[in-house]
C-alpha cells in the first residue's frame, strides 16, 4: 500500500476518497490478473482496505486474513 501513497496525495486529502481509491485500484488489479476466488492478506493499513473490499467485493474472495488491521 505504500507504493499508492505518492498517488493518493496528489488525488485527494479526503479520507473517504483516498480509502475507496485503494478498494478500486485493488479490485482493478484482481481484475487485470483475471483472479477468481482467491486469498487477500492484509496487516495494518493493508488490512483495513482488505476488509473493505471483503465488504464490497467478498464473492471474489476465498478467504480474508487480516493481521493487526487499522481502523477495525
Amino acid at each position: 500500500d505504500s507504493k499508492l501513497l505518492s498517488e493518493v496525495d496528489s488525488i485527494s486529502t479526503d479520507k473517504e476518497k483516498t480509502h475507496n481509491y485503494f478498494v478500486n485500484t485493488l479490485d482493478q488489479l484482481a481484475t487485470h490478473l483475471s483472479l477468481e476466488a482467491f486469498t487477500l492478506i492484509g496487516s495494518s493499513m493493508g488490512g483495513n482496505t482488505s476488509w473493505s473490499y471483503a465488504l464490497e467485493h467478498g464473492d471474489k474472495l476465498s478467504a480474508l486474513v487480516l493481521v493487526g488491521a487499522s481502523g477495525w
